[in-house]
């Protein structure tokens, strides 16, 4: 009997690790599709964010900048998540920190 409980604990493993890898695999393709094209705000608090819009990286390149200024945020002690300003799809929430917009102009 403890060989069976033997082999049922790396076959649970197993198959947690596989359905947690498909998740991802199909998830992963929503996130990118999400990004890709332009970008669908017309209101930008950062003119680095309007250009990267504008540019044919579009969406990803505005992601990117936007990204590079909260790392450099972080790394300056401040605890800001994209969630704090940005929806699920991106745009910009209305209730959006506008204390933490004018602070991260400053990492741009």
């Amino acid at each position: 009997m403890s060989q069976s409980k033997s082999r049922s604990l790396p076959t649970a493993v197993l198959l947690s690790a596989v359905l947690g890898g498909g998740a991802l695999g199909v998830l992963s393709p929503r996130i990118a599709l999400a990004l890709e094209g332009p970008c669908k705000s017309t209101n930008f608090n950062f003119p680095a964010v309007k250009a990267a819009c504008a540019s044919p990286g579009g969406r990803k390149a505005a992601q990117g900048v936007m990204k590079k200024a909260v790392d450099a945020a972080k790394s300056a002690g401040k605890g800001y998540k994209c969630q704090d300003c940005h929806d699920k799809e991106f745009n910009v929430k209305s209730d959006a920190p506008k204390d933490e917009i004018k602070d991260l102009k400053s990492f741009m």
